[in-house]
C-alpha cells in the first residue's frame, strides 16, 4: 500500500516535470513566410520589462 502511494507520487512528479519542461520549450510558428521560433516568457508577469504602449 505505500509502495504503490510512492510510485504514484513519482509518477505524478515526473509528469509534472514533463509537462514544466514542454510549456517552457521554443515552438516553431511562421511570421511572414519565414520559420521562427516562439520563446515563452519564464517571468510570471510577462508585461514587466516591456516599454509602455
Amino acid at each position: 500500500m505505500i509502495a504503490e502511494w510512492v510510485l504514484n507520487r513519482l509518477a505524478e512528479q515526473y509528469r509534472a516535470e514533463a509537462e514544466a519542461a514542454a510549456t517552457v520549450a521554443p515552438a516553431p510558428a511562421r511570421v511572414a513566410g519565414r520559420t521562427v521560433l516562439l520563446i515563452p516568457h519564464r517571468s510570471k508577469n510577462p508585461r514587466r520589462g516591456r516599454a509602455a504602449r
